[in-house]
């Protein structure tokens, strides 16, 4: 794990399908509160980065990490 870098990604279930966002903002940029069943605010206030969930009947919306390997970077690192 020391090889590898953690980027923050939001997860969306909605309607039984999956989408990744790289923000609560990337979020909202792509879908409405109404649809959402939660508004911006509301996520933001709760602080939904740290609880790493939120549920409602309308979608589930989790906060996880996405582990990206550093390897070839490490590699450049190595030639310079």
């Amino acid at each position: 794990m020391a090889n590898e870098k953690k980027n923050k990604i939001i997860h969306l279930e909605i309607d039984g399908q999956h989408y990744y966002y790289g923000s609560v903002t990337a979020l909202f940029e792509n879908w409405d509160a109404e649809k959402l069943g939660v508004n911006y605010r509301k996520l933001r206030d709760m602080r939904i980065s740290t609880i790493g969930k939120y549920e409602n009947d309308k979608c589930i919306i989790r906060v996880g990490k996405l582990i990206v390997s550093t390897a070839r970077l490490n590699k450049k690192k190595e030639i310079e």
